[in-house]
């Protein structure tokens, strides 16, 4: 989770709640930002995949080898897409 993408994105749109530093946004080191990390943000991105796969949605790409893949989203997908 990165200042970023909760500045851009996240708490804007009321996906997090989290305790920022009113001069530049950083994400402040708090135990409540510990625990609204896993109820909130990963919660989002864990709903995310989810609903990308429950609808079929799949992404290719090659591995190590070269060879072509198929799979469906993770959470770490749904984030990093947010910091493009």
């Amino acid at each position: 989770m990165g200042s970023r993408v909760i500045n851009r994105h996240t708490q804007h749109a009321g996906i997090t709640t989290l305790n920022l530093r009113n001069d530049d946004g950083y994400i402040n080191n708090t135990r409540g930002n510990v625990d609204k990390y896993y109820s909130e943000y990963m919660s989002f991105l864990t709903g995310e995949a989810n609903a990308l796969t429950a609808a079929g949605v799949m992404f290719s790409d090659l591995d190590a080898t070269g060879n072509p893949i198929r799979a469906s989203f993770c959470p770490c997908d749904i984030e990093m897409a947010l910091f493009l």
